[in-house]
């Protein structure tokens, strides 16, 4: 009984270091989408498709202070996130048909880089994409969009564990959202 294994498939070396750079990733229907900070604070994206070959590196158009974040939504939106030299938090997403928004300025006084997270809505209607930081008060800044929009869904400060504005179910107030 023999083992199977696939042949190695040779890295494409980046043009420059990032191994002291965290990275972003968010797998879609054309593979793991990989974004990085470059050396010169400019965001770059690389593509490895589900059968291992790797797109060069892309720069993504802006310079960024953060380690990016990324994340899919249930329609195969790709969504990235990365702080701003001012704080302020940078936003875009790609459709699922390979189209960039450009983009966007959603605000904030943070401090290090954001998490970002698609919220299916089956985890309880409707879908969201959340977007939060730290701030240098050390309080949690969230931003719930709607998928593929600006448009928010609820705005607040986390405690305990959720949005000052939004509830956690359906029920209108329930005994956690009190």
């Amino acid at each position: 009984m023999g083992a199977v294994f696939a042949a190695p498939v040779a890295a494409q070396a980046a043009p420059y270091d990032i191994s002291p750079q965290r990275v972003g990733g968010a797998y879609a229907s054309d593979g793991l989408h990989v974004f990085a900070r470059n050396p010169n604070g400019y965001l770059d994206q690389k593509i490895i498709s589900p059968n291992g070959h790797q797109s060069g590196w892309v720069q993504m158009g802006t310079t960024v202070a953060s380690s990016p974040a990324a994340t899919v939504d249930e329609n195969g939106r790709i969504y990235v996130a990365a702080r701003a030299s001012n704080g302020n938090v940078l936003y875009r997403w790609r459709e699922a048909a390979g189209t960039w928004t450009g983009w966007h300025n959603i605000g904030g006084n943070t401090y290090g880089a954001p998490a970002l997270q698609a919220i299916p809505a089956e985890a309880g209607p409707p879908a969201y994409v959340a977007v939060a930081a730290q701030t240098a008060a050390g309080t949690a800044q969230l931003r719930l969009f709607q998928p593929g929009s600006l448009s928010p869904r609820r705005y607040g400060i986390a405690r305990r564990g959720r949005s000052s504005t939004s509830r956690c179910c359906s029920r209108r107030p329930c005994s956690e959202c009190r």
